[in-house]
This record gives C-alpha cells, structure tokens and sequence, in this order.
C-alpha cells in the first residue's frame, strides 16, 4: 500500500498495539482510539515468537460468523510505516486491508491491519501473561464479552 507521508489512514489494532502506552512509543504520540469490530475473522495466538519457545503473538484468520474486537486509530502514512518497522513487515507480518465497523455507530471504514506470514504461523503455541496483559490494556474500547474471552485464554506462564 502506497501513502503520502501526510496522509490518513485507519490502522485497525486486535493485539499488543492497543496497548496505549506502546502505542505512543512506537509512532510518538497516543492517537484517538475508537472501538471496532472485524467481522468474520478470528483472534489467534498461532504468529511464532521466535525468543520464547511455544509462545505466540496475536494473529487473525478467516473464520466466518467470528468477530475480531480492537482499536481504530487514525494515523498518518509515516506514522504507518514505524509500525511497520515494528511489526517485522513484510518478514513477520504483512499489511491486509479490511473492513472495520466502528462499534459505537456501525460505520464500516476501510483500515489498514497485520496478518502474520505464513511461514511464521505455527500450531500449539500460547501467549505469555504479559503479552495478553497489553491486548487487555484495550479493555476500554472492547466488549464486556470479549474482555472475558481475552482472560480465558490459556498462557504459556
């Protein structure tokens, strides 16, 4: 995806990203967040951590009927490409573009997000405690539901 250096585009964030405090360190600032909603895709945690043995990263799949809970934020292009930078693209992780709904009024905006690699999907693996802690740091832009979902999944510690 090409952009100008000053133009807008909506990030859609389900993992570690929604963690305000990550955010503001990796694009320099705490842009708004909005609550959204990724219709027929599914939260794994299947995208290889290559420093820990069995642990895994958020990750989304295809699932229709499921539903991916996170944040929007708008930021600009150069903003987009630090967190690429962060995000291991295109090695780790590739650019997707999707369909977000906004929650609060059922908006669809077309948002940029990260898909892991193929070749770094693996099977079996679980996210450590703190690396859920950042995805539950969202909870304010997330569903009741969905934040009992992100507190039953199994760890690795």
């Amino acid at each position: 995806m090409k952009l100008n250096l000053g133009e807008n585009v909506w990030y859609f964030a389900y993992g570690s990203n929604m963690d305000t405090e990550r955010m503001k360190e990796r694009v320099g600032r705490l842009p708004d967040r909005i609550p959204g909603v990724l219709r027929n895709w599914r939260l794994e945690f299947n995208k290889a951590w290559e420093n820990i043995p069995g642990a895994g990263f958020a990750n989304i799949v295809p699932c229709p009927g499921d539903a991916v809970e996170g944040v929007l934020y708008l930021l600009l292009g150069e903003e987009l490409r630090e967190l690429d930078r962060y995000e291991g693209v295109p090695r780790h992780y590739k650019q997707r573009q999707v369909s977000v709904e906004r929650r609060e009024t059922g908006e669809v905006v077309a948002a940029v997000t990260y898909v892991a690699s193929p070749d770094k999907v693996r099977h079996g693996l679980k996210p450590t405690r703190e690396y859920i802690g950042y995805l539950l740091s969202g909870a304010d832009c997330l569903s009741k539901e969905y934040v009992q979902h992100l507190q039953a999944v199994e760890t690795l510690n």
